[in-house]
């Protein structure tokens, strides 16, 4: 049997399966039984997600985060040969993903069946249905519209484009914003014919309408109901539920709200019980339909949780055939009754700079609070005096750097106390190895920069009266350089130093006496300089309240890159790129998160060499424990990346999990790993491609290729440092790692 017959055969057996467990027939095959045959067939179409035979349900089939449909195509056959393309919404990321559809059938029939349990009183008329929401194209790429068009053909028992019958316009929500005119037609439409309205909306739609409405209210006929589905989706615009029932009931009169839960990465629907009709249940307890199973999973794991326990949503959908039998979203669910609760969702993971997290400028307290001098007191941060003067004066900004340099080259020193001590206090502060606290202050500390890099690092930096210094955390090295280029800009520094890793700018200030002086508190005046280092969360915060005239220098969220473009370097790139995914745990800007490898290289000798370095430093170098958070950011990416390519998972010597290597080919959109020795190669033509799309969070690029190549890459790259591997992390001193110019406000 071929592929599309295989498939044909498995749609028509998940539609008899539907049909069966909605009338209560026998069903010809159980639920487990088509999901091991669907994930079978899929595996058959994708090795990397080949399931493990002759194991019980969990244990053969594996989630697929729904990450990887914005990453690679996840189908069971060629794009070619796609009915339709349904596009993602695209708001955990910038990139959208796709589903595409082989057949429409079994998506339609069986949203019809589950959407007609949840939505359709049958002891009332035929209803009018209309939808906030766009109008449908010739070519859909909405699965929410499509669905909804469904229902205005099977539901209502009309035409859905009724502007030729004379009808009002179904389709309430315009680039305008909502067709109230259009929803009172249709009203006074449904009213004459004795019919109730089915109202399909998104809830940021329904806001929108009740916006729109002003306090107004379009009663709808008795017997109506409102389908609300969807969050608000990042929306500036957040309404609790409560209130936006009760706003709801005020604008169209009290009937059944029921909730849909779905997504364009699955097939199937879920809904609430709120009609009371066939489909029974509490207003938050999302039931889904028999060919559909709700398994709550636990996040660092992507295992079963016991019942209960609040974990991360996974589904076995047999209604996907062509994709992923099972995949896993980032919403909070637990457990209840025959369905699911929604609590939320798992923040994830940003990508941020040389801070793991936006480390707070403020949390009440004094220590990390911005004063805004001459002006009231922002909300959430502290007054304290800003009356700090008094700093000793250096000849020269080359002599003011000089001086900071040498008091580096003792901390650098494993034999001067000042070293010792450092050693000591980092690896208790940071909770690296002594091995990776040596490693980062012996190869990443600049401490004999030559001659022209203080020279460049002096000119590159404009002058100020005043410099204010707000550091980060992670990259315990970077205190240095920081405060560097702000004693190039000004006599006068001030640094506040990270809270949680704050021992490399005290032992400077220890070894420089009056250089510079360390605060507690922010407290610039205009004409003063800031020079913010951290997540963009974090320098956004401060941007608001910084008074006006002082200038801020924000260096924001940020990872490295490499590319492999030569064939014949790599060996020499692979061990470089592990020391520099190494050094600092990846937490810092500079880090390499993904490497573009030219298909002319020998890939499996990189990817080999690449493995087997990681793995010898997991040995000599060993990775921090890692927090539930982080393990569960390792789970999410790599069952992302494995489930649309191949990996190797690197381990210390008791097994510990201590990193990944995940390659693609041609990835559609590139799934950057979060931090902890996680690397994704993509294998592409023209690799810097991919790297150019980054934009501005791409700060280094560390670059294997001979001389003729470098040209291509600097002039498709322009706005980033680019080194050689194994050198990412100890750029030239010549002034702030980042580059991107666009860090100056």
């Amino acid at each position: 049997m071929s592929p599309i017959q295989q498939s044909e055969d498995l749609h028509c057996r998940v539609r008899a399966f539907a049909r069966a467990s909605l009338t209560g027939a026998p069903c010809p095959e159980s639920f487990e039984e088509l999901a091991l045959a669907i994930a079978r067939h899929q595996a058959s179409a994708n090795r990397s997600r080949a399931s493990r035979s002759g194991l019980g349900l969990f244990e053969e089939l594996r989630p697929l985060p729904v990450d990887a449909f914005r990453v690679a195509d996840v189908f069971a056959f060629a794009a070619a040969d796609a009915a339709v393309c349904f596009r993602t919404s695209g708001t955990t990321s910038n990139a959208t993903g796709r589903h595409l559809l082989r057949t429409t059938q079994t998506y339609e029939e069986l949203s019809v069946l589950s959407g007609r349990r949840a939505l359709i009183d049958p002891s009332k008329r035929q209803p009018w249905v209309v939808a906030l929401m766009p109008r449908l194209g010739p070519t859909p790429t909405s699965s929410l519209g499509f669905m909804a068009q469904r229902f205005m053909v099977e539901f209502g028992g009309h035409a859905v484009d009724r502007s030729s019958d004379g009808e009002p316009e179904p389709w309430l929500l315009t680039a305008h914003g909502v067709d109230v005119a259009g929803l009172e037609a249709n009203v006074r439409r449904a009213s004459t014919l004795g019919r109730p309205v089915l109202l399909l909306a998104t809830s940021f739609a329904l806001v929108m309408l009740l916006d729109e409405l002003r306090g107004r209210a379009v009663h709808l006929p008795p017997g109506s109901v409102v389908m609300q589905t969807g969050g608000f989706k990042g929306r500036t615009r957040n309404v609790a539920a409560d209130e936006l029932d009760e706003r709801l009931v005020a604008a169209l009169g009290e009937h059944p709200i029921v909730a849909e839960y779905g997504m364009t990465e699955l097939c199937s629907q879920l809904y609430d019980g709120a009609l009371g009709c066939e489909l029974k249940g509490p207003r938050d307890v999302f039931l889904p339909p028999p060919w559909l199973r709700a398994v709550v999973l636990d996040p660092r794991t992507l295992t079963p949780l016991p019942r209960g326990e609040v974990g991360l949503a996974g589904f076995i959908d047999l209604a996907n055939v062509d994709s992923a039998v099972y995949v896993v979203t980032q919403d909070l669910v637990q457990a209840s009754g025959d369905g699911i609760r929604l609590i939320g969702r798992r923040p994830r993971a940003p990508l941020r700079g040389c801070s793991l997290a936006a480390e707070a400028l403020w949390e009440g307290t004094g220590a990390s609070s911005v004063v805004v001098p001459g002006s009231h007191v922002a909300s959430g941060i502290s007054a304290a005096s800003s009356d700090v003067r008094g700093v000793a004066e250096t000849a020269s900004p080359i002599e003011r750097v000089r001086r900071l340099v040498a008091a580096a080259r003792r901390i650098a020193d494993p034999q001067d106390d000042l070293g010792r001590r450092a050693r000591s206090r980092i690896a208790r502060a940071s909770g690296l190895s002594a091995a990776a606290v040596e490693l980062g202050l012996t190869l990443s500390l600049e401490a004999a920069p030559s001659e022209d890099e203080l020279d460049e690092l002096c000119s590159s930096m404009p002058t100020a009266p005043r410099v204010w210094v707000l550091l980060s955390a992670n990259v315990f090295v970077s205190a240095h350089r920081a405060i560097a280029c702000a004693l190039a800009a000004s006599d006068d520094v001030v640094v506040r130093p990270s809270r949680r890793d704050s021992v490399l700018a005290e032992l400077l200030h220890e070894a420089t006496g009056d250089l510079f002086r360390l605060t507690n508190v922010l407290a610039p005046e205009p004409a003063d300089h800031v020079h913010a280092y951290g997540s963009d969360e974090t320098l956004a915060d401060l941007r608001s309240v910084l008074p006006s005239g002082v200038h801020l220098l924000a260096h924001g969220s940020g990872i490295g890159a490499g590319l492999l473009l030569t064939p014949g370097h790599e060996e020499l790139a692979a061990v470089g790129f592990a020391l520099d995914v190494v050094l600092f745990e990846q937490r810092g800007c500079l880090s390499p998160r993904v490497i573009g490898v030219d298909p002319r290289c020998d890939v499996d000798a990189f990817r080999f060499a690449l493995s087997r370095e990681l793995t010898a430093w997991a040995r000599r170098c060993p990775p921090p424990a890692k927090s539930d958070e982080e393990r569960a950011d390792d789970a999410w990416y790599r069952s992302a990346a494995e489930g649309v390519g191949e990996g190797t998972r690197i381990e210390t010597e008791n097994g510990a999990p201590a990193g990944s290597v995940v390659w693609m080919k041609q990835p559609v959109n590139l799934l950057v790993p979060p931090p902890g020795r996680n690397l994704l190669l993509f294998i592409q033509d023209q690799p810097w491609v991919p790297l150019v799309e980054l934009g501005e969070l791409l700060t280094c690029v560390g670059v294997a290729a001979g001389q003729t190549e470098w040209p291509a890459v600097r002039h498709h790259l322009p706005n980033v440092r680019l080194t050689e591997p194994g050198c990412m992390q100890r750029p030239r001193f010549d002034g702030p790692v980042d580059v991107r110019g666009r860090h100056q406000d």
